[in-house]
């Protein structure tokens, strides 16, 4: 479903209270899987997390961003990327859509053909 906003900074109030949302339960997770802090810092990074890391450092992103709902360019961009470097690297589009937040495989697929599409 997508909102309208009457202002930018409505807009940006409403991205913000869905980041800190999501790094909320990114928080709840690592600390029930034992992990503190970054979660990049954790020790035994799987090949996923490294790609998700890479992108985000690549793009000038954070975390967050990339897993998240917003749909500026630069982070649909940057998750679309993701999606098809960690498809090559062999993982499943459901492995992919659980790493990234939930995502449906559907939803993984589409964003793999729109960086195909970019690219060529």
């Amino acid at each position: 479903m997508t909102r309208r906003f009457d202002t930018w900074e409505q807009m940006e109030a409403c991205h913000a209270e869905e980041r800190m949302a999501l790094a909320n339960r990114l928080s709840v997770q690592a600390y029930r899987n034992g992990v503190a802090g970054n979660e990049f810092e954790s020790v035994g990074k799987t090949k996923l997390d490294l790609i998700v890391e890479s992108t985000c450092k690549s793009h000038g992103i954070n975390y967050t961003d990339l897993v998240g709902n917003c749909r500026f360019r630069r982070f649909t961009v940057a998750r679309n990327e993701a999606y098809y470097i960690a498809q090559k690297a062999g993982f499943s589009l459901a492995e992919i859509g659980s790493a990234f937040g939930g995502r449906d495989h559907a939803t993984i697929r589409s964003g793999i053909r729109r960086h195909e599409e970019t690219v060529q």
